[in-house]
């Protein structure tokens, strides 16, 4: 059983899409990129602003996806390009689908309560001090363990029909009724806050940076090929003005 950092660290750790250390790696990577290339960038769109301009690519794009365009040379969309492209969409998708229903259950979690996560079975459940109950992303809970129907010693007898798995079950009493499991449970509510501001602030961040990734490949692949449209266009009319 872990808290909703924990579960964050240990489910990214295991996620194919890639780790939360490798996403924050790569933010920070890109953030330094940002840096090391700012002034060579700005030099490269002040040459190319005239023509850029005139093929109907606005410069404030190129410069907030950092989309480096030379009119020196006729641009090609290479298969690197497109596979570029398509990991970077790949990256947010998957990332996405993976962390949206984590930020849904943190922003649902009642007060008072922590989210918790039965690592070997991979449920889900809201616990405060005196009851536990399903942690789903938009129906209702399925079931509801009170510390009152907790024994001494055996999981408790529910009377719904959905229930969590024995091991669950008896994992909330050991929560409710034991003394280790209470300081755990006391400790885990009270950093809960916390844990919540770090899913608030670094996940939509997370994504936020994985979108702009993946809009900015996107992006320089269509005005790559813009541009290479207008180019050749040009290159036409001057070779029908000589002939």
């Amino acid at each position: 059983m872990s808290s909703i950092t924990e579960m964050i660290n240990t489910e990214f750790s295991n996620a194919p899409v890639a780790t939360f250390i490798a996403l924050l790696t790569f933010v920070g990577a890109a953030f330094k990129l940002i840096i090391k290339i700012k002034n060579t960038l700005s030099k490269t769109e002040e040459e190319n602003t005239r023509t850029l301009t005139l093929a109907g690519i606005p410069p404030f794009w190129l410069r907030f996806f950092l989309i480096s365009l030379s009119t020196r040379k006729t641009p090609e969309v290479k298969k690197l390009d497109k596979a570029m492209g398509y990991i970077a969409f790949s990256l947010f998708l998957g990332s996405f689908l993976f962390t949206g229903p984590i930020l849904v259950r943190t922003v649902k979690t009642p007060e008072n309560h922590t989210l918790l996560i039965w690592k070997a079975t991979g449920e889900l459940f809201y616990i405060s001090d005196a009851k536990a109950q399903e942690s789903t992303l938009f129906s209702p809970p399925a079931w509801q363990i009170k510390k009152s129907d907790c024994p001494a010693s055996d999981a408790p007898a529910l009377s719904q029909h959905a229930s969590p798995s024995p091991e669950v079950a008896k994992g909330i009493c050991d929560l409710f009724i034991t003394q280790e499991g209470r300081e755990y449970l006391t400790r885990s509510i009270k950093t809960y806050p916390k844990g919540k501001r770090f899913v608030y602030v670094m996940l939509p961040f997370t994504e936020l940076v994985l979108l702009w990734m993946a809009a900015g490949c996107a992006l320089h692949l269509y005005y790559s090929a813009k541009l290479r449209k207008y180019i050749l266009d040009e290159q036409e009319k001057a070779l029908s003005y000589v002939r």
